[in-house]
């Protein structure tokens, strides 16, 4: 398991890493004129909103990841049973994972619908002028 983390880790530092060497390389790829990334219409809460699902669905895979962790353990487990009452705890913390993840997406939108700022796929964040 812990191979599998620093492996994870590693990917994930060599990527962010390699994300501003890349930037450097002038591939001839010109963007439009007037053209952006972001479009200008696009708000901070759909910003927000964005991330805090995006958030969600990589905890809902990684959830599943060790689901399946689990499973590979309890099948390559021999019948000892060490090893697959390790396995099945696994498996269950992983599906208590899955259970928080989507209570916590059900939450959110809870509180956000009784706050009226919408929901996380339209997030409306107050600014200043609109508290007065």
């Amino acid at each position: 398991m812990r191979k599998i983390l620093s492996g994870a880790f590693a990917l994930i530092s060599y990527s962010s890493l390699a994300a501003p060497a890349f930037a450097a390389i002038d591939a001839g790829v010109k963007t439009p004129a007037g053209a952006t990334v972001i479009p200008p219409e696009t708000t901070i809460g759909q910003v927000v909103g964005f991330l805090v699902a995006f958030i969600i669905v990589i905890a809902f895979l990684a959830a599943l990841l060790f689901i399946v962790i689990g499973a590979f353990q309890w099948i390559t487990s021999g019948g000892d049973k060490q090893k697959v009452a390790d396995a099945r705890n696994h498996i269950i913390a992983a599906v208590i994972g899955l259970i928080i993840i989507a209570l916590s997406f059900v939450i959110i939108n809870v509180v956000l619908q009784a706050l009226g700022l919408g929901d996380l796929r339209n997030l409306k964040i107050l600014t200043l002028p609109e508290f007065k």
